[in-house]
């Protein structure tokens, strides 16, 4: 009986270490293929790192979610130009792409809402409209923001979007 208290503590020792890691000890065990060599961490807090990458772009790591045995954790890399978003399940170790379950890819609706919060200037009908978006995780809980940029440059327009997460994915609020 003593051997398997022993063993049942040591477990829940463990667990509660898992639980508790923070955005640096999670993103420190990332795969290279997902955190790039160039990356690095300017500004952190227990469940959000503030990432610098190469050129211009930069980026945020966000602790999402936590559950029994799944964290799941979010990535964002932007510029003026382009802007990625993915969230991976960590389960034992093991990293797994999970962005299509977590949030909704954009559609024609989001693309209006894009075009409301940055009015774009339209001069002929073959004209290319250069809007760029990206994402931002709120520091203290797991919303989402989805910004425009102004047409053709880098200033921020306006939030699009707010997201709400819960528990299992982010919902429009």
């Amino acid at each position: 009986m003593r051997k398997f208290s022993t063993s049942f503590f040591i477990s829940l020792v463990f667990a509660a270490a898992v639980h508790s890691q923070t955005a640096r000890e999670i993103y420190s065990t990332a795969p290279a293929s997902i955190t790039g060599s160039s990356a690095r961490i300017v500004a952190e807090d227990d469940s959000l790192l503030t990432l610098k990458a190469a050129g211009n772009a930069d980026g945020e790591f966000k602790v999402v979610a936590r559950a029994k045995n799944e964290t799941i954790v979010g990535l964002t890399v932007n510029d003026c130009n382009a802007s990625v978003i993915k969230f991976w399940s960590v389960k034992g170790g093991k990293w797994n792409e999970v962005t299509t379950r977590v949030l909704k890819p954009l559609g024609k609706d989001d693309v209006i809402a894009i075009l409301r919060a940055s009015p774009a200037t339209i001069e002929s009908f073959d004209q290319a409209i250069d809007i760029s978006y990206f994402y931002k995780f709120a520091a203290g809980s797991p919303d989402l923001e989805l910004i425009a940029r102004k047409q053709g440059n880098c200033e921020v327009a306006g939030r699009v979007h707010l997201y709400k997460f819960n528990g299992k994915r982010y919902t429009k609020n």
